[in-house]
Order: C-alpha cells, then sequence, then structure tokens
C-alpha cells in the first residue's frame, strides 16, 4: 500500500498498488504522471507497473533487461520523424476523395477517436490526401473533408454544427418499474435504480443529438440523430444494458454530440464527469492497536431498489453487504469476529443499506482482537464486502455480485 497525507497529518489517502501480499518487499522508485501512478518494486524490478488512484488500470509501462533503481516521468515528448514514424489506417478506402457517402446506408468517420499522432492512409483507392478543395461535403467518408493548399496551411470547411457548450452529468436515481404483487398492500410500481444523462436542450428542440455510454471507458450504448423530445430512452441507462460485463463499483460517464438538425454535422463529444457508482469505504486501509477501535465509513453512491413504491413497504426494503475475511476460498465471519483477527459492532455479519436512507453515510466500527498473548511482529486483517447473487430481488439486481475493494487492516502488537 502507498499512503499519503498533507503536512498536518490531514487528508489521509491510499493508492493500492499489485503484488503478493504476503511477500516482504521494498519499493525502489515512484513518480507520478497526470493522473497515474508509477513504480517498481524488489519483487519486479524489471518492470515499471502503471495504476490510476484509485488502484485499477494496472499495467506494465516498461521492462527493462536489468533492475530498476528508481522512477522518474519528465514532462516531454520525443519528436519523431512523422515520415518513418506513424500509425497505419488500412483498408480506408471510404477516405479517399472519390468516395460520396451516401448517408442512408453509411456512417460518417470521425477523427475525434484518433489519439493524437501522425498516422498514413492505405487504400486501394489511393493514398494521396486531397491538394484541391473537394466539390462538397460527404466526400472522403465524412461529413466536412478538409485538403491541404500546396505547401500552406490545411483549410478545413466552415462549421455547420453546434459550437455552444453544455453541461453534461451522470445522476443515479430511482424511476417505477413493473408492479410486484404483495397481499394486503394496494398494488405499486417497484422502484429501480438508473442513471440519467442530464443536460439542457439548446434549441427549443430544433436541435438533434447523439448521446453515448461509457463504462470504464468503454462505449457500451449509444443511440444517434434524436430529437431533444424523442431522447427520454437514450438518456437512460438500466442494469439490463451491461448486465454480465460490469459490476458495480465503476466509473460511468454520458457524452452527447449536437446537430443543427438530424442528419446534419455532429459538433464535437461534450463528456459528463466521471461518476463513480457503486458503495465505497472512505479509505481501505486501517490501524489499529488490539483492543481498541476504528471506523469504517462507507457512502452509496447509487439507490437501493425496493419491490413496491408504496410508502407503507419502503422502510422495509434493505440491501445486505457482508463482511468476510479473504482465506483461501473460504469467508469466515461469526459472532461479529473474524478469524480472531477483527471484532466489528454491527447488527449482523454485514451493513444494512435501506430504500429510504441509502444517501446515508455506514459506519462499523471495528476492534482489534485481543488474544491476551505477546506478539512479536505487527498483523495484518483483511476485510472483503459484498454482496450476493441470492435473496436480491429484481429491482436490485444492480446491486448482485459486487465485490468491495478489499480492506486492509494493520494491527500493532500489543506489548
Amino acid at each position: 500500500m502507498i499512503r499519503s497525507a498533507s503536512l498536518n497529518g490531514s487528508d489521509k489517502q491510499e493508492i493500492k498498488v499489485y503484488d503478493y501480499q504476503n511477500y516482504r518487499y521494498s519499493m525502489n522508485g515512484i513518480a507520478v504522471y497526470n493522473d497515474y501512478l508509477y513504480y517498481t518494486s524488489s519483487w519486479s524490478g524489471r518492470y515499471v507497473n502503471q495504476v490510476d488512484r484509485s488502484g485499477s488500470n494496472f499495467a506494465r509501462s516498461a521492462m527493462v533487461h536489468d533492475s530498476i533503481n528508481d522512477v522518474k516521468v519528465y514532462n516531454g515528448r520525443v519528436k519523431k520523424d512523422p515520415c518513418v514514424t506513424y500509425k497505419r489506417l488500412d483498408n480506408a478506402e471510404k477516405r479517399s476523395t472519390g468516395f460520396f457517402a451516401d448517408w442512408t446506408s453509411e456512417e460518417s468517420i470521425s477523427d475525434e477517436i484518433l489519439v493524437e499522432g501522425w498516422y498514413r492512409i492505405y487504400s486501394d483507392n489511393g493514398d494521396d490526401m486531397p491538394t484541391t478543395q473537394l466539390p462538397r461535403t460527404k466526400y472522403c467518408g465524412t461529413m466536412n473533408p478538409f485538403w491541404l493548399n500546396g505547401s500552406g496551411p490545411v483549410h478545413c470547411p466552415p462549421t455547420n454544427f453546434p459550437t455552444a457548450s453544455v453541461s453534461v452529468e451522470v445522476e443515479a436515481l430511482l424511476t417505477e418499474g413493473e408492479i410486484i404483487p404483495i397481499p394486503i398492500l394496494e398494488p405499486k410500481p417497484s422502484l429501480i435504480p438508473i442513471f440519467k444523462c442530464e443536460f439542457d436542450d439548446q434549441s427549443n428542440g430544433t436541435y438533434a443529438y447523439d448521446v453515448y455510454w461509457l463504462i470504464c471507458g468503454n462505449v457500451i450504448k449509444n443511440n444517434k440523430n434524436l430529437l431533444f423530445k424523442d431522447i427520454a430512452n437514450a438518456i437512460v441507462l438500466k442494469e439490463t444494458d451491461w448486465h454480465d460485463k460490469y459490476k458495480m463499483n465503476m466509473e460511468v460517464k454520458c457524452a452527447i454530440r449536437m446537430r443543427n438538425s438530424r442528419g446534419s454535422t455532429p459538433g464535437p463529444y461534450l463528456y459528463s464527469s466521471i461518476f463513480r457508482a457503486g458503495f465505497y469505504p472512505d479509505t481501505t486501509y486501517y490501524t489499529v492497536t488490539e483492543g481498541e477501535s476504528f471506523n469504517i465509513t462507507f457512502t452509496s453512491t447509487v439507490p437501493v431498489g425496493c419491490i413496491s413504491s408504496h410508502p407503507d413497504f419502503r422502510s422495509h426494503c434493505d440491501l445486505n453487504f457482508y463482511i468476510s475475511r479473504p482465506n483461501n476460498g473460504e469467508s469466515t465471519c461469526i459472532n461479529n469476529v473474524i478469524k480472531r483477527d477483527i471484532v466489528f459492532r454491527t447488527q449482523f455479519c454485514g451493513i444494512r443499506v435501506g430504500n429510504l436512507d441509502w444517501m446515508e453515510k455506514k459506519t462499523v466500527q471495528v476492534y482489534g482482537y485481543n488474544d491476551g498473548m505477546y506478539n512479536v511482529n505487527n498483523r495484518y486483517a483483511y476485510i472483503r464486502v459484498s454482496t450476493s447473487s441470492a435473496n436480491i430481488a429484481t429491482p436490485n439486481n444492480i446491486w448482485r455480485d459486487v465485490q468491495i475493494s478489499q480492506i486492509t487492516g494493520w494491527g500493532n502488537r500489543n506489548l
């Protein structure tokens, strides 16, 4: 684990690293660049590893034939000859000057999806870029092609898409679902958690919109050329849209592109900020002395569903997160004691989150188990918080089989 704090000891934070938790190893070098931390250790000294702030998106960034003693990231770029170093765009026949798009069957090419860099076109229709102005739009497989003016600058066509700045945000909320009969109670719709892409129409109904949903950076749903009055389903992301592909405690974003009218040129992508959807502890590393305690505070960013929206029933709709300790594939919790390492005060071996109080923080008080013995070494206790696929009603399918990041408790020895 890598921990940080401000000079006065506040703002404690933690970044997970990937190595064997029971192996004693040392960090040889650490560097931070943009949103990523780069490090190397005595366990894998030939590699520079990369991990983001949440401990996700682990990758090997570099490898050497000998060991690495330190890591330093320099803010700069290496200039390379674009005639030698470039990326290929193969089978790019639609990018040729002779290709005219038939929008009834073709999708417009947009280079916004390309990473900045140099590219070379490979096409059976010819590889040369246009050096004169094309007759009109829809050539080269795109709505507005550009051309090279000899040795001069690149010429771009006039902008004919909306350029207004729009605020786009993701919101988690409850929506009405199917009616599930409950004896004695008046039939009422169930309540299902969903995500909604929130933004304001800029045109009083004349603009068309493309709407994209992304989970962990991957597009999982998109709808295009929709007038604002027809956009209701496109701006909603349901559990059925990503079932069996992702689980909660994930990063959700949405994006829109605006058009002056249906079928016209779309503007740039306008992205929401990242919405961290799930059930999160305030930190994943704690220190406790035997016989003393600490608090783990959890926050849910997504509502808990309910099989009925009847006001007399909603207070009975709960979701249970179970506390356990991973141990050789087994998870043991008996009478609020986990493997003689920690004791916690809760109503059961877990945390209960309700349909009406899901937005409130939940706190678990944890004690270092006092075994009455002199312990030479400090002890670790690993806590896992998870939901089960069993005993979860259909409106809460979004919460099935969720595994919260492992929480580590460091137990100081008793003297």
